[in-house]
């Protein structure tokens, strides 16, 4: 009896990891996976041989319930059966459908799968180029609901009416993998919005949002937009009350804070900021934000070069709150104009407190200076270990406040005149410059000449062997790697610059950032 007791133990034992295994089901979080091809005419269930064709209430009760109990992967068809292109969900997913806030995260993953045969379905894995076109992602809505715990995977979002390709409202949200754009017959914007927490009336939006936490854009082809690229909006300010009563902070003048946190935008390729129309800016982040991190993208080429920057943000309220506002290792190259600079800190909304900028490679701004600061009373604003290159303006100018200045090159812009125009409170130390240097700097390296760095004409910004810029930085404690993630320092000291000499490759790195390096 024993010995049959303990074979029928090992036995059910045995067959419940083998049901989890086939299944996917774990006892502690359960998973599920869906189907949907919209060339489906057939039975709807989810299943791989009844597939959703469309996001119907059935679908959305079917997700619903089992989002109650776990994680759930609808795969879109990623490609057509007869032909390998974008397999065509001409609709809005209305995020507005799902739970608010699930027991499981939903995935809409567009890239993994695709239906083989339309007539009987028949699903594989798929490694290619296309993908599952939607006109857009929306989540936005008039109860100011969240709709919280999505991963958008690999779809192309093409809108081509007034609306967003992508609207944020809750929290947990992914969006990877994807390629979004408006196409030519969009007439309105921003392509990718995380809704604000400012209302109407305080510059905000009617459909406006509570305050949401960790929103991750990674991975993304984000391009060619009416009006901004990627709006993360936040707190406002009535714009028609006196200045005096924005100064003070009026309850009646400002609106929105707290605002959003934890909102990362990293390794995305971004290009033609507003070349469908409307006012351009590529990455626009209003006021009160915080912890947020712009890592790793590849920005450039902004056709409309009407009111356009690169990269601009806000301030927070003066109650010394430290927004940890993050700008490092991005390549911001070949605009064609710029409505100020390419990097702005602007303080109409609130004053800059705490934003680090480092690790950048700015290269060729037709029109526009590289960084510019309108806060003069703007705090803690650190500019460390920047390439900025070939600017019509200046590489650095600031309107007030306080800052640190360390391990800058700044090369060929302004006409290799005055590199900088700053006003305010500045630490400069450890920088190197062509052309003069606007005020006081120490320990920094005059007379700098593209020799300096490997090949600036071919986009290599990297530092040759017997450089001006090897070991002549100042060493900072808040990081420990240059651009490409080589550690800091390779020689005796810190390089300044972007890049690190690498004794190891020879340095031969390409300007764009690899993907998922871990920063320190």
């Amino acid at each position: 009896m024993k010995i049959s007791y303990r074979v029928n133990t090992l036995f059910l034992i045995f067959s419940a990891l083998m049901l989890t295994h086939i299944v996917g089901v774990s006892t502690s979080h359960a998973m599920t996976n869906y189907y949907l091809d919209p060339d489906w005419t057939g039975t709807q269930s989810g299943t791989q041989s009844q597939p959703f064709a469309l996001f119907t209430s059935g679908a959305w009760s079917t997700i619903n319930a089992a989002l109650a109990t776990g994680d759930v992967t609808v795969y879109l068809s990623a490609r057509a059966a007869g032909s390998d292109t974008d397999d065509i969900l001409s609709a809005t997913i209305d995020m507005t459908n799902k739970t608010p806030n699930p027991t499981g995260t939903l995935t809409l993953n567009g890239h993994s799968f695709y239906n083989t045969n339309d007539s009987t379905p028949s699903w594989s894995a798929y490694s290619g180029t296309s993908k599952a076109r939607v006109v857009g992602v929306d989540s936005q809505n008039a109860g100011h609901m969240k709709y919280s715990k999505v991963t958008i995977d690999g779809l192309r979002i093409m809108q081509s009416g007034g609306n967003k390709g992508v609207a944020i409202c809750g929290d947990n949200w992914t969006v990877e993998n994807s390629d979004i754009s408006h196409t030519a017959s969009a007439t309105d914007g921003p392509l990718f919005l995380i809704v604000p927490t400012a209302d109407g009336p305080h510059e905000g939006s009617s459909f406006y949002c509570s305050a949401m936490s960790n929103i991750t854009i990674r991975n993304n082809t984000i391009h060619d937009s009416w009006g901004e690229l990627i709006y993360v909006g936040a707190g406002g300010c009535n714009l028609s009350v006196s200045a005096a009563l924005q100064a003070a902070l009026d309850p009646s003048a400002c609106q929105g804070a707290p605002s959003h946190s934890n909102i990362s935008i990293l390794n995305n390729t971004l290009s033609n900021c507003g070349s469908r129309g409307g006012q351009g800016d590529c990455i626009d982040m209003k006021a009160a934000l915080t912890n947020v991190t712009i890592r790793g993208n590849d920005i450039s080429a902004s056709i409309n070069s009407n009111d356009v920057r690169v990269i601009v943000t806000q301030g927070v309220r003066t109650d010394g709150t430290n927004q940890n506002l993050l700008i490092e290792r991005n390549y911001i190259h070949d605009h064609p104009g710029v409505s100020d600079a390419a990097i702005a800190l602007a303080d109409s909304w609130g004053t800059p407190n705490g934003v680090t900028i480092r690790n950048n490679i700015i290269d060729t701004i037709v029109s526009g200076s590289a960084i510019l600061s309108y806060g003069s009373q703007s705090l803690g604003v650190s500019i460390y270990n920047n390439t900025i290159y070939k600017a019509s303006g200046f590489c650095i100018t600031s309107q007030g406040g306080t800052y640190e200045l360390r391990n800058n090159v700044c090369l060929s812009n302004n006409g290799d005149g005055t590199q900088t125009s700053l006003s305010g409170t500045f630490t400069s130390t450890n920088n190197a410059f062509s052309g003069t240097w606007g005020g006081t700097c120490t320990s920094c390296v005059a007379g700098l000449s593209i020799n300096a760095l490997t090949n600036v004409a071919g986009k290599d910004f990297s530092v040759p062997v017997g450089s001006v810029l090897t070991d002549r930085g100042i060493t900072l404690t808040s990081f420990s790697v240059d651009y490409v993630g080589t550690s800091r320092p390779q020689g005796s000291g810190w390089d300044i610059g972007a890049r690190e000499f690498n004794i190891n490759s020879g340095d031969m790195v390409p300007p764009i950032p690899p993907t998922g390096l871990t920063i320190n």
